[in-house]
């Protein structure tokens, strides 16, 4: 219920069994393409919480193909004890 009606998530198939030339940050350009807000986790998952992991390249390309969105860095304390993986 949280996912889908409060926090409106947009997952991403990271998996890699997708076809080659199917854009699987399609669904985040979406988001961004209709002028709404993302919570971007560019490590590509939330992680422990205790040490920040190498980023992933799809901010770079979602921040490259909306040169207009503002990107602002945050840090989010104690994540894992206010909203758990």
């Amino acid at each position: 219920y949280l996912v889908n009606n409060v926090f409106r998530a947009v997952l991403v198939d990271r998996k890699g069994d997708k076809p080659a030339q199917d854009n699987i940050l399609e669904p985040l350009e979406s988001v961004l393409a209709a002028k709404h807000s993302l919570i971007f986790f560019p490590e590509g998952t939330r992680g422990n919480g205790e040490e920040l992991g190498q980023f992933k390249s799809g901010l770079y390309h979602l921040a490259k193909k909306y040169p207009d969105v503002e990107v602002v860095p945050i840090y989010l304390e104690n994540l894992n004890r206010v909203l758990p993986k």
